[in-house]
């Protein structure tokens, strides 16, 4: 029987948001916002969110700021109160 070998973090091709997270040191928010921004590929298993190891590593690379969370609107700012 084949031992079982562990790929390295850089060789993998999808994780999942949580290792994404701890690999690249942005926060779980950030993330969310990159990956509805479009800006990395992601694919979807069953209701899991997997992340393209290579696409979050060349928007690493690229040194690109993740989006900033949007200021709410006057509306919104209104009804919160």
């Amino acid at each position: 029987m084949a031992a079982k070998t562990e790929l390295s973090f850089s060789e993998r091709l999808y994780t999942s948001l949580d290792e994404a997270s701890a690999h690249s040191s942005l926060s779980l928010s950030q993330l969310r916002r990159i990956i509805t921004s479009g800006e990395i590929e992601t694919s979807k298993v069953g209701g899991r969110v997997l992340i393209s190891v290579p696409s979050l590593i060349g928007f690493l690379r690229k040194g690109a700021k993740p989006p900033q969370p949007k200021a709410p609107t006057a509306g919104e700012t209104a009804n919160a109160a």
